[in-house]
């Protein structure tokens, strides 16, 4: 009987013990294009924070990453006349297919303009996925990125 209740509390503790699966196997991938760097630092505040790896596009907007491998997408780009940077916008088109089931959340940086219309035009560019709340950040601001991540669930 002893072996028994031992084996029960070994066996409830390990179970207690294993870490939470709901997030723990699920991937996410930073990318994003950055022309000065504003939005690079932006992405690699959100990487470190989330545990997620970390891609830049360069100006083609070629790239050998792709969201098939990915439950999380963070996507991140400068405010160009108010619309995503023309690489992103290449990147995004390219894999307009592999965004069904995966969880976008957009980010982006700008100098003078707003950057709602941005934001809404990456959410228009991966119809497919589900969006949660998206991210901006002035130019020689610093967003609170460890705030907007627990506001989003996706940090506790």
């Amino acid at each position: 009987m002893k072996k028994v209740l031992i084996f029960l509390l070994l066996a409830c503790v390990a179970i207690c013990a294993a870490p939470n699966s709901g997030n723990a196997n699920s991937k996410t991938l930073v990318i994003y294009y950055s022309q000065t760097g504003t939005t690079e630092k932006l992405a690699q505040r959100i990487s470190e924070k989330v545990d997620g790896e970390i891609f830049a596009l360069d100006s083609t907007g070629a790239a050998s990453v792709s969201p098939s491998n990915y439950d999380v997408l963070f996507i991140g780009t400068p405010v160009w006349n108010d619309s995503v940077a023309t690489p992103m916008i290449r990147w995004l088109k390219n894999h307009s297919r592999e965004f069904k089931g995966k969880t976008v959340v957009s980010f982006c940086t700008w100098w003078t303009t707003q950057a709602k219309t941005t934001l809404d035009q990456i959410v228009e560019l991966t119809p497919k996925a589900k969006h949660l709340e998206g991210l901006d950040q002035q130019h020689g601001k610093t967003a609170d990125v460890e705030a907007f991540l627990k506001k989003i669930k996706l940090l506790k």
